[in-house]
C-alpha cells in the first residue's frame, strides 16, 4: 500500500518473462480451499519498472499496480503492507524472539493437473545474520540453504518476487502481555545459484 495505492512487488523478470504475456493473472487468497481469483492482466500496469539485467546482479524489481476493484476483493482475505504499520520495531524492553523468512511457491513442490495447481506456500526460516552488502549501488544477502534437507527443494523457481521479512514474537505490555508480532519487508527473492555440494544460494534484493 503506497499512498493509497495498491501493489504487487515482485521480480521484474517474473512479470516480463511469465506475467506479462498472460491473458489474466492468478492469486491464492485463501488456504486449503479450492478458489478461483482471476485479475486480467491488462490491468496491471507496472511501474518503477527497473531495466532487468539477466544476471546474478540484477536490478531485477517491479512494482504493478492493482486497480481498485481487484484490490477491494484481495483486502477481504489478505491485509497490504502498510509502511505506516509494518516496519515498525517491537517496544522497548518487549524483549521477544526474532527471526528471519523468505516466503515462496516452489515449483517442484506444487501439483498441476488440468485446471487445478496445488501450491505449497513455502515459509523458510534463514539466518538472522547473514549479512547485507552493496554492488555498484544495490544492497543484497545471500541465503544459503542446504537443498539435501527434508522439506527444501532443489531448485527455487517460483520463490523470484518473494519475500524476505523479519518478524519478532513478543509479549506486548500495550496488551496486557498478549503475544504479539512485528513484521518488516527486507527483500526480494530474484535469483538461485547453481548447487555446491548440498548447498545453494538463493539471492534477494535488499531494502534500500
Amino acid at each position: 500500500l503506497v499512498n493509497g495505492e495498491h501493489y504487487i512487488l515482485t521480480a521484474s523478470h517474473v512479470w516480463h518473462k511469465r506475467l506479462k504475456s498472460s491473458a489474466k493473472v492468478g492469486l491464492t487468497l485463501v488456504e486449503d480451499i479450492t478458489h478461483r481469483f482471476m485479475m486480467d492482466t491488462a490491468a496491471l500496469e507496472p511501474v518503477a519498472d527497473l531495466p532487468t539485467k539477466d544476471t546474478e546482479w540484477g536490478p531485477d524489481l517491479v512494482l504493478l499496480h492493482i486497480p481498485s476493484a481487484y484490490a477491494s476483493r484481495i483486502s477481504v482475505h489478505k491485509v497490504f503492507y502498510d509502511q505506516r504499520i509494518d516496519g515498525k520495531p517491537a517496544p522497548e524492553k518487549s524483549g521477544g524472539v526474532e527471526v528471519r523468512s523468505l516466503l515462496g511457491a516452489p515449483r517442484e513442490l506444487a501439483t498441476f493437473v488440468p485446471m487445478h495447481v496445488d501450491l505449497v506456500i513455502c515459509n523458510f526460516f534463514v539466518n538472522v545474520d547473514a549479512p547485507f552488502f552493496e554492488h555498484e549501488g544495490y544492497d543484497y544477502v545471500d541465503l544459503n540453504f542446504n537443498v539435501d534437507a527434508p522439506g527444501i527443494p532443489q531448485y527455487f523457481n517460483g520463490v523470484s518476487g518473494g519475500g524476505l521479512w523479519d518478524v519478532t514474537l513478543y509479549y506486548s505490555p500495550e496488551t496486557d502481555n498478549k503475544l504479539d508480532w512485528s513484521r518488516t519487508l527486507r527483500g526480494i527473492a530474484f535469483w538461485q545459484f547453481s548447487k555446491i555440494g548440498s548447498n545453494k544460494i538463493v539471492r534477494c534484493h535488499g531494502p534500500k
